[in-house]
């Protein structure tokens, strides 16, 4: 009995060495956790601008085994998607070959400047402002919008470290769903000139600014004498395009301070064939300026076509 119950003692002692080298018996991580870091912004968050520092630190003392930045922006998406088989999870290291030169010319660091590397800079600094510059281009760009970057890292010891890095854009937008490009306009029974304003901050003025000769003896026969309509001080011109408009136009206190407005001026527009000549064209320049002293003009042209 004796000898059975060492047996059993020893069989026990077996198997439980047994199940710590199946289970548990991995060496533990000799190396340091990565990281991330922006200098001077440890929450990883700012403002969209046009000139940007964007530099984020990382070191992964095991080696980086991979690297994916994930986009969620209106404006890159399409662009990154284009040239990385229709997905915005950006591989760095493995990622097709449209995407990694299209990345290399911004001077992120793709492919064999990450593998194995221990210790990079992530330099965002050229390709976060083409977010302004794609997205007034093509009229994605919107007040108030945010842009996220998801960088993953997994380090060569199977560890994961994930950042979000987000940009916001604050300054005002007027953007045109119908024309994004704000291309000259025919005035026919299809025309469309709903606008969309956004001014996080807050709309400070807004004048319109007429360059319309039919337009503007129509708007003296009316009343008004001047071609810079105030739309938020003048009280003739509100109180008159009020009536012409039937409240489409927003004006005073349905502008001032306003973070945005849906701004129709099809109306308006729609007076132009009655007075200007076949083939003449027509322009409104409309002016903001916000809370925070940013300023913004955008022209809409139109055509008359009889």
């Amino acid at each position: 009995m004796k000898r059975f119950l060492t047996m059993l003692m020893a069989a026990s002692a077996i198997f439980a060495l047994s199940s710590c080298n199946e289970n548990g018996g991995d060496e533990p991580a000799t190396t340091a956790e990565p990281t991330m870091t922006w200098e001077g912004n440890e929450n990883f968050e700012a403002e969209l601008t046009s000139e940007m520092d964007v530099q984020i630190k990382i070191t992964a003392e095991a080696g980086i085994k991979s690297f994916v930045v994930g986009i969620d922006s209106d404006v890159l998406n399409p662009i990154i998607s284009a040239v990385n088989g229709g997905s915005t999870d950006m591989d760095l290291i493995n990622g097709p070959a449209e995407l990694i030169a299209l990345l290399g010319s911004t001077g992120i660091p793709t492919g064999d400047a990450l593998a194995g590397e221990t210790e990079i800079s992530l330099n965002l600094s050229n390709l976060v402002p083409l977010i302004i510059t794609m997205g007034q281009m093509n009229g994605t760009l919107v007040g108030g919008s945010d842009h996220v970057f998801t960088l993953t890292l997994t380090d060569n010891e199977d560890r994961t470290l994930s950042q979000d890095v987000v940009f916001h854009y604050l300054a005002p937008t007027i953007t045109w769903a119908s024309n994004p490009t704000f291309s000259v306009v025919d005035i026919d029974g299809n025309l469309d000139a709903s606008l969309s304003v956004n001014a996080p901050a807050g709309i400070k003025s807004f004048v319109v600014s007429v360059d319309s000769d039919a337009l503007e003896g129509a708007l003296g026969a009316i009343g008004i004498t001047t071609t810079d309509l105030d739309l938020i001080n003048d009280a003739t011109v509100i109180g008159i395009l009020d009536g012409v408009t039937e409240g489409q136009l927003p004006t005073g206190e349905n502008l001032l301070n306003q973070p945005s407005v849906d701004f129709n001026i099809t109306s308006l527009v729609n007076l132009i064939p009655i007075f200007g000549e076949n083939g003449s064209e027509h322009s409104f320049t409309l002016n903001l300026s916000d809370n925070s002293g940013n300023e913004l003009s955008k022209t809409c042209t139109f055509r008359v076509v009889k």
